[in-house]
């Protein structure tokens, strides 16, 4: 059994399996989709155009289609339309950048956004974020792609072996609970 970890969308990515070697440029270019701190990223695009809709590469379509069901189905708690409020609070740049946490954001509605197929329509200056939803969807996708048997991204973890359990952490360093995810997430 393969494994390699490495830094990427703001985290540790850790990938098990028999072969792993295509895992790390994988996440490379998902982070290049959808990194809200990268200049040349597609959902950075995307957030800087002003057009009320914007066509979309397949892969942030789906990860968007996610997104809007993860909404849908939370009434509005997770909603990747935050990216507007994040930036308020300080977290315009990446996390190891960050030095002032304390400074208060402005509350505020989000505005709406859909997406159908391959078209985001949104309010006037909405601004996306979809941060771990991101990190899920690759992890998700590189298990699926058959390029690991296990991926974790910072917490969000996938594997499609049935005998997988994850030790869950409480903040002072103490397993809180074991879970068996066997083929899942």
């Amino acid at each position: 059994m393969n494994r390699i970890e490495f830094h990427a969308m703001g985290t540790t990515v850790a990938a098990t399996g028999s072969r792993v070697d295509g895992v790390e440029s994988f996440f490379a270019a998902a982070e290049a989709v959808f990194s809200r701190v990268d200049v040349a990223s597609e959902l950075t695009a995307l957030n800087a155009d002003p057009s009320d809709v914007v066509e979309v590469s397949a892969e942030l379509a789906d990860c968007l289609h996610i997104a809007a069901e993860l909404r849908d189905r939370t009434g509005g708690l997770i909603d990747p339309a935050v990216g507007g409020a994040v930036i308020d609070w300080g977290y315009d740049r990446t996390f190891a950048e960050v030095v002032d946490t304390d400074r208060p954001g402005e509350v505020r509605s989000f505005g709406p956004w859909t997406i159908d197929e391959s078209l985001v329509r949104r309010a006037p200056g909405v601004r996306l974020d979809l941060g771990g939803i991101a990190k899920g969807w690759t992890a998700d996708r590189a298990v699926e792609l058959g390029l690991a048997d296990m991926v974790s991204a910072g917490g969000d973890v996938r594997s499609r072996l049935s005998d997988t359990i994850v030790a869950i952490e409480d903040p002072w360093g103490e397993t809180a609970a074991r879970v068996r995810l066997n083929d899942r997430g």
